[in-house]
């Protein structure tokens, strides 16, 4: 009798757990979602619907062309939690990894680095050469017929990622991909925090009325302008507070 009652103890801690660690994926997916949903919204008010949307198309197309290229779906003959268990046995004669098994994982890597790779060529991030082609990138922004000094922000985001992601060492003893992929990473890295400022300094135009700048105190006079000033307390603001419980992330 205890051996039964203990089993169904047993029972619904294990179904308490797994009803635990299934909410928490949907909440992780749903928190990607709104994340996801959140960066269309910020793009779109910062650049347009109709420029976003046709952005949006363009990585469709990007990835649906090389998804067909490089992602056909591959079946390994090898138990992948079975491996893992094998690392805790001890050592046996025969390879834990055979050829076979090393030969699907090398595979898996190369056809990342290329569906990457190839996503970056037809976005016009990346040339023919996988290089970073910053004149490419120049134009895009200019025929996109964006406000004259979001412009030239977006620009200089451009000019400073590029020199920052060639200046960087790839370091690949300690992250194992390409160099040309870690240079590529390293700029979309900085350009996508270039953009978010950009587009927080488009909306602080709008706001410049509502900061009486005078309580600064000359603590932001390095910055050139009332929008830049303004941008820099609304970033601030973000960072230190009000809401230092993450209550808005």
């Amino acid at each position: 009798m205890f051996f039964l009652l203990s089993m169904q103890g047993t029972c619904v801690v294990l179904l308490a757990l797994l009803g635990l660690a299934a909410a928490q994926v949907q909440l992780n997916l749903e928190f990607e979602y709104l994340n996801k949903f959140g960066n269309v919204k910020v793009r779109q008010a910062c650049f347009g619907t109709e420029a976003t949307m046709a952005y949006h198309a363009e990585v469709d197309r990007a990835v649906t062309t090389c998804f067909a290229k490089f992602r056909a779906p591959q079946v390994s003959n090898d138990n992948g939690i079975q491996t893992l268990f094998s690392l805790f046995r001890k050592k046996r004669s025969a390879p834990r990894y055979p050829s076979s098994r090393v030969k699907f994982i090398a595979d898996e890597i190369k056809t990342e680095v290329d569906y990457f790779r190839c996503v970056m060529t037809e976005m016009g991030i990346t040339d023919k050469d996988n290089k970073l082609d910053a004149n490419a990138i120049v134009a895009r922004i200019k025929s996109a017929g964006l406000a004259a000094q979001l412009e030239s922000d977006m620009l200089h985001a451009v000019s400073e990622c590029t020199k920052y992601a060639l200046c960087v060492p790839p370091g690949k003893d300690s992250y194992p991909l390409p160099n040309d992929v870690i240079t590529t990473k390293h700029y979309l890295f900085c350009e996508n925090e270039l953009r978010s400022y950009a587009c927080l300094k488009n909306d602080a135009r709008w706001l410049v009325d509502d900061f009486d700048l005078r309580g600064a105190d000359h603590r932001l006079d390095f910055l050139a302008t009332d929008q830049d000033k303004v941008a820099a307390l609304l970033f601030a603001n973000n960072i230190v507070g009000p809401d230092d419980f993450g209550l808005y992330e």
